[in-house]
């Protein structure tokens, strides 16, 4: 799969899962699925972001539009600021952290997803 059809399933499918520790029920082929969240909403956007932006390529800022029907930088405008220090590149219509910003990637997001 390449990475606009990553992002796609991220933005469509999100499911967050916990399995039982009963190992035997592990070995002998048994579903040891202990509970099932189906991400929707605003939390299905933001780990979509956050995904996509762990990604080489990073967000398509168009398919982040047709996806949600918002513009990227209006939902975060923090982003302009990491861009113009360098830890962030906006090129060939994607947002995406540059080296130095894989470094501190963790803290942006975080900053990112709390401040939206």
């Amino acid at each position: 799969e390449d990475e606009h059809e990553l992002q796609s399933y991220f933005m469509k499918r999100i499911e967050r899962f916990g399995n039982s520790r009963d190992l035997a029920a592990f070995l002998a082929g048994e579903d040891i699925t202990a509970e099932r969240h189906r991400v929707g909403g605003e939390e299905r956007i933001e780990e979509s972001v956050m995904l996509a932006l762990r990604l080489t390529k990073g967000v398509d800022l168009s398919r982040f539009r047709q996806d949600t029907g918002e513009d990227f930088f209006k939902r975060y405008p923090g982003v302009k600021q990491y861009v113009r220090w360098g830890y962030m590149t906006e090129r060939e219509g994607h947002i995406s952290f540059t080296d130095k910003g894989f470094f501190v990637s963790n803290t942006i997001l975080s900053e990112m997803l709390t401040l939206s």
